[in-house]
């Protein structure tokens, strides 16, 4: 198992102890969705294989003051009812 997997299977045990879970994974219709957001905001930048492997495994992370950027929920296949800390908006910022 990589290193980050490992540190979400510990995360993953510590949001339950506190009745809170991880996000769920990004599909692969999602991050299309956002690599096209991404070219056409900010040109000619793709996405580092390891990045669409985490977004795989889980679609953004909030934990402990630690903020990994997920795909926006305007790109998201089903509405969310949670905060997203999106890619993109985050970095037109």
């Amino acid at each position: 198992m990589t290193p980050w997997k490992d540190l979400l299977v510990k995360i993953k045990k510590i949001e339950k102890k506190y009745g809170s879970s991880l996000k769920k994974r990004a599909s692969p219709t999602e991050i299309i969705k956002m690599n096209q957001g991404i070219q056409l905001n900010f040109g000619n930048m793709v996405l580092p294989d390891s990045y669409e492997r985490f977004l795989k495994t889980i679609n953004g992370l909030n934990f402990n003051e630690l903020v990994i950027y997920g795909v926006d929920k305007g790109l998201l296949d089903n509405e969310l009812n949670e905060d997203m800390h999106g890619f993109i908006e985050s970095n037109e910022l």
